[in-house]
């Protein structure tokens, strides 16, 4: 196949050009070493040295929230096979972080494509970086949500860095899913190779296993770490007794404990029957709270819920948790506008893998995005009803009833964004209404539920 002729389809009509380009391994002006395992890894992924170290600066600085940014340089093929390259990166301005969360803004997407768009024809968004500050090396629910959303080409990658305890992780799309790599190859100049190999060095020497455990779902990508060497222990001890210090100096009276952002992060799942998203993190909660009685009441009868036949489907919590991420976009943005302060702009790529998670905001307002993802979800509507009325009968818990409460306005809700987003075919439905229901519809465009 000649040079250019070489194209690849990603999405419905979108085509891109890939460049024929022989490796970094291969190129005798540039010195690689590896991280972990990227050998067998049939697209690896190379970094250049300089952007791994603005990466660890910038996490590094800010070690109090997740931080992150995307990452530019090209996917390309030779007779070896595909590979992609990272020579540059844009930070997430006014992008919003928090110890476990980072929200891309509309205002973050403004400030990357005006970047993009200086550097010119060749800067390339191939995928996008971010810090787990302590936490370790996963992707999240909401991690994966972002990542399906803007970064759905086959070729796109996520880098996760825990700046305490230096550990780096690359996730990419393999079978249609998000998984972890073996590793990845850090280049730099052949002039450069001492301090390469003296950086690479000092990032093996000083990397830690986390002592958290993140979700079910990171240990089956990361593996069981091995035992912890004792000097690990009393520095997290440690850690631990300085904590206990500055918190007896801050609180000078006897105050209520904040809220556990994990375990309302797990209420808000149950109550949207987004079952696997709730167990990662009830088991996340209960890794770091052990004392924590209602997250050990609510994942007992999660688990008790779900040894009924049929009731585990993960494209069900799924379809339930990308409605829920709508609803909560539209009620932010006052329903119908766009949203101040969420994961909202123009997706670098096109829409999400599959026709999930879609956020194909480049023309469409909120509420034709959520309206997209309530008809594709309308085919399963009564069996995540039936499932969700299923678990309300074995647990008759509170969130149950809020689960079977939110899957029986689906329909309603769905009515509402049409009216929105396309008013000549959903008037005949609202119009077909009860009074009760047209009532509940109105409410929803009110911006109320």
């Amino acid at each position: 196949m000649s040079d250019e002729g070489f194209q690849i389809e990603v999405g419905q009509a979108v085509r891109r050009h890939i460049v024929r380009r022989s490796s970094p391994l291969a190129d005798r002006g540039r010195s690689v070493l590896a991280y972990d395992s990227p050998n067998a890894d049939p697209i690896p992924v190379f970094i250049c040295q300089n952007v791994m170290r603005a990466i660890e600066r910038q996490s590094t600085a800010d070690k109090d929230r997740e931080v992150g940014g995307v990452m530019l340089g090209g996917f390309y093929r030779n007779d070896e096979g595909s590979f992609v390259e990272v020579v540059d990166l844009i930070e997430a301005e006014s992008a919003t972080g928090t110890d476990i969360s980072l929200t891309f803004t509309h205002q973050t997407w403004e400030h990357i494509h005006e970047q993009v768009a200086r550097r010119g024809d060749e800067a390339q968004i191939v995928g996008w970086y971010h810090s787990h500050p302590g936490l370790g090396v996963f992707m999240s629910k909401q991690d994966e949500f972002i990542h399906s959303s803007f970064f759905a080409d086959p070729w796109h990658v996520a880098i996760v860095h825990d700046p305490i305890y230096t550990n780096w992780g690359c996730f990419k799309w393999a079978d249609g899913k998000l998984d972890r790599a073996g590793g990845f190859y850090v280049f730099c100049d052949k002039r450069q190779a001492r301090q390469l190999r003296e950086y690479m060095k000092a990032q093996v020497a000083n990397r830690q296993a986390s002592p958290r455990r993140a979700s079910v779902s990171t240990e089956r990508i990361a593996g069981t770490p091995s035992a912890r060497q004792p000097s690990v222990w009393i520095a997290i001890a440690a850690l631990l007794v300085i904590q206990l210090a500055l918190a007896w100096i801050v609180l000078s009276r006897p105050k209520p404990a904040p809220p556990v952002d994990e375990y309302a992060a797990a209420v808000r799942l149950l109550s949207v029957s987004d079952l696997s998203g709730a167990e990662d993190q009830l088991r996340r909660e209960l890794a770091i709270h052990p004392g924590n009685a209602d997250a050990c009441r609510d994942l007992r009868a999660l688990v008790k819920a779900t040894a009924g036949a049929g009731i585990v489907n993960p494209e069900y919590d799924g379809q339930n948790l990308i409605l829920s991420t709508d609803e909560q976009l539209l009620r932010r943005s006052g329903v119908g506008g766009r949203p101040s302060g969420s994961i909202e702009a123009k997706a670098p790529g096109q829409e999400a893998k599959g026709g999930s998670m879609n956020a194909d905001f480049a023309g469409d307002d909120q509420a034709r995005v959520a309206l997209r993802d309530y008809e594709r979800a309308s085919s399963t509507r009564s069996a995540r009803l039936a499932r969700a009325r299923a678990i309300q009968s074995v647990v008759n818990a509170r969130w149950s009833r809020e689960a079977i409460d939110w899957l029986e306005s689906e329909e309603i809700r769905q009515i509402a964004y049409g009216k929105i987003a396309n008013p000549v075919e959903y008037a005949k439905r609202y119009k077909a209404l009860s009074p009760a229901r047209k009532n509940a519809v109105d409410r929803i465009l009110a911006g109320t539920r």
